[in-house]
């Protein structure tokens, strides 16, 4: 029987749209419906939002050649989406971190918590320049355009989201068990091997259009901290010139009061 779908007036006669996708017989939302519909994205769907972080954290690199060279761009879920998302749930974990240092250590940490918000915000800057480093350092070889580096570069800002939220559930537990604060990423240890990581994710990203190197590849990760660190030391400054409140900034093992 021909039908007329609901999403965009095509005219079809099996059980999906051949024009858009959509499913024939949409149903209404239930609370079950939306409830079902929310668990399937973020756990069962091929390109679910879980799906796609384990994937990124276990091999960017390749994650990236897919989507960026490889072109296979309904493989996965949404990066741009997933940078936002990442970047937002990592804020509110680093705030909820520091609400309980707040709470358990008694002093007022107005700054932390600006730091914390505008320090993502400013993922915005380091995108592009850490991809300009990368582009950079391969600009000999048959190369990408500077976009598509700039994509591979905000997938890896979105690992390090990751990073950074698992980080901060380990600081909040511990700082809750031991009543002692605990920074584990703040410090030159976490630098390395994050680094190293980028190592791998670069070699991994390259390797079907030109020889890998790991030199690169770790000059890369080192480029990536060294804007980053750039980018903080802008916002530790405009903080700390232009807002009078209490509190501290922990950056890589420097506390600033």
């Amino acid at each position: 029987m021909e039908q007329t779908c609901k999403n965009c007036g095509h005219n079809f006669t099996k059980n999906y749209c051949n024009n858009c996708g959509q499913k024939a017989g949409v149903p209404r939302f239930t609370f079950r419906h939306i409830f079902d519909e929310a668990f399937h994205a973020f756990t069962h769907a091929d390109k679910s939002l879980l799906t796609f972080a384990r994937k990124l954290v276990i091999d960017p690199g390749g994650v990236a050649r897919e989507y960026i060279i490889e072109e296979k761009r309904k493989k996965y879920f949404n990066p741009f989406t997933f940078f936002l998302l990442s970047t937002a749930i990592s804020g509110f974990i680093e705030g909820m971190d520091l609400n309980l240092k707040e709470n358990l250590f008694h002093f007022n940490n107005e700054y932390g918590h600006i730091f914390n918000v505008y320090s993502k915000f400013l993922y915005l800057v380091l995108i592009p320049i850490f991809a300009l480093a990368t582009w950079l350092l391969h600009l000999r070889k048959p190369r990408l355009l500077y976009s598509e580096y700039t994509v591979y570069a905000m997938m890896i800002v979105s690992v390090f989201n990751i990073v950074e939220f698992f980080s901060h559930i380990i600081n909040y537990c511990f700082t809750a068990l031991l009543k002692s604060p605990v920074e584990i990423g703040e410090n030159i240890v976490f630098v390395i091997i994050f680094a190293l990581y980028i190592a791998y994710a670069d070699t991994r990203f390259h390797k079907n259009f030109q020889k890998p190197s790991w030199v690169k590849g770790f000059a890369s990760g080192i480029s990536f901290f060294i804007v980053e660190t750039a980018v903080g030391i802008f916002v530790i400054y405009a903080l700390f010139n232009n807002f009078q409140g209490l509190g501290r900034v922990d950056f890589f093992g420097i506390r600033i009061h």
